[in-house]
């Protein structure tokens, strides 16, 4: 097979194989473009039912136009057989990167689930279901970019079934009860193979194990699967998220990949928080310190009247001198006093501020105190404070972040920032949004982090996200 040329890419070596077929790396041989072609089995050629499944992949997965999503280029058929021509990516799987780190953090595993569950909601608004999810069919590209592959078993809901009636398509460990007892199927299925994914990566281990399948289905349908924290340290909140996410009965289930999403996004903006701060034991009330020096000051004059000879200038040179010193006393006490709060919003201030300046930045009392790092043209840092409501950016007022970069729609993208909590908007600009390199949807509200870099054209902004002073 090595050498053979469809459709224009000659095959130059086997990167992937599974049950129906394999998959060549192939490099077109004018344009040097290297793709991806998959195809069947040659034993398979000439099963009809088989190569119909084959083409309903290609049919499901042309559908499909998502970042997240490892893209159709095209179909070709030489001699009878059909070849699937697809997008080739370079990276490691979700799986070997677990296998290699033994298991991941949720600051590593999180962001990478985000992106497919954002690319499965897109397959289920069309009717597509996976069917087969799990590591070894998520890969991650450099700068942690994640694409789900192989719809070899997609399903599209209300198509005539390929399968046979009580027959289960998929890798066991990651299929659903209903899956395995060849149910009827919906968008849960995939969830439960996702919550198993997730559960995969923090933990390393699977929640139901068994030696042959018909021991993993004893035990998936007696036993409890195992809580992921007696593996791994792991947040209580995030292993019931987890545990919802592969629960047996569906209705227990998050019902839909969006419920899934804002479940671990809830998950994320809680933990970004920081604890409330120990509340400190009331002080006792005592007398101010101005109070006790008018007091020293006012009784030393009176005794001084009464010990000074009653001649005029004398008296007066002692008075003098006396009050010389409290001013000198009263001047070095001011100048070493600590910062004190502003009024307003009771933020501790800079002791050399004239007046608040989080107030004059348009900080809000409450949530988080955020801005946006980056370089100005000249290559200078710049800071662009976001107070809470709605902030543009784009290349021109009246967007309340002007950056200056021809690649930068004209209202490129909004942030909203809300009781501590913002998001990132793409108002459908020309070049699109990128938070940590993974592109938005237009007009989908993603939620943004202390840390999180987003690039608009050429601009890379670093959001800065901190808790107000108490």
């Amino acid at each position: 097979m090595k050498g053979k040329v469809i459709g224009g890419f000659r095959l130059e070596e086997m990167i992937g194989r599974g049950g129906m077929g394999s998959i060549w790396r192939g490099v077109h041989s004018e344009t040097g473009a290297t793709v991806a072609v998959k195809m069947l089995h040659p034993e398979l050629v000439r099963d009809k039912t088989v190569q119909d499944r084959f083409l309903r992949e290609a049919q499901a997965q042309a559908q499909l136009t998502h970042p997240h999503i490892a893209q159709i280029l095209s179909l070709v058929e030489d001699q009878g057989k059909f070849y699937i021509i697809m997008e080739f990516l370079e990276g490691e799987t979700l799986l070997e990167r677990v296998r290699r780190s033994g298991h991941l953090s949720p600051d590593e595993a999180l962001p990478i689930l985000r992106q497919i569950l954002d690319a499965v909601s897109h397959a289920h608004r069309l009717g597509i279901l996976h069917r087969d999810l799990k590591p070894a069919n998520i890969m991650i590209q450099e700068g942690d970019i994640t694409k789900v592959m192989d719809f070899g078993t997609a399903k599209i809901l209300g198509a005539e079934s390929l399968t046979l009636e009580g027959t289960a398509i998929g890798s066991p460990h990651y299929m659903s009860p209903e899956q395995l007892c060849g149910d009827d199927l919906d968008s849960a299925t995939d969830v439960y193979s996702l919550g198993v994914t997730l559960y995969h990566a923090l933990t390393g281990q699977m929640p139901y194990e068994g030696e042959s399948l018909a021991d993993l289905i004893r035990n998936l349908r007696d036993d409890s699967p195992t809580p992921p924290s007696k593996h791994q340290r792991i947040d209580p909140i995030l292993e019931g998220i987890v545990l919802k996410a592969i629960a047996k009965v569906t209705p227990e289930r998050f019902q839909s990949a969006e419920d899934f999403r804002d479940a671990l996004d809830a998950f994320r903006t809680e933990r970004s928080r920081p604890a409330a701060a120990e509340e400190k034991p009331p002080e006792r009330p005592g007398v101010p310190l101005r109070i006790v020096w008018i007091s020293f000051l006012i009784s030393s004059l009176f005794l001084l009247y009464l010990l000074v000879p009653k001649t005029p200038l004398l008296g007066m040179t002692g008075i003098l001198f006396y009050v010389a010193m409290i001013a000198l006393f009263i001047s070095w006490l001011a100048s070493s006093r600590k910062p004190g709060r502003c009024p307003k919003c009771g933020r501790e201030m800079q002791q050399e501020w004239k007046r608040c300046q989080f107030c004059e930045l348009g900080f809000p009392t409450s949530g988080l105190r955020a801005s946006l790092v980056g370089t100005v043209p000249e290559g200078t840092p710049a800071v662009w404070p976001i107070p809470e409501g709605r902030v543009a950016l784009g290349r021109q007022p009246p967007c309340e972040i002007v950056l200056d970069d021809d690649e930068i729609s004209s209202r490129h993208a909004e942030i909203h920032h809300r009781n501590g909590q913002m998001q990132l908007i793409d108002l459908g600009s020309r070049n699109g949004t990128h938070i940590n390199n993974s592109r938005l949807e237009p007009n989908h509200p993603t939620p943004i982090y202390n840390g999180d870099h987003i690039r608009l054209g050429k601009t890379t902004l670093t959001v800065e996200a901190v808790p107000p002073t108490p």
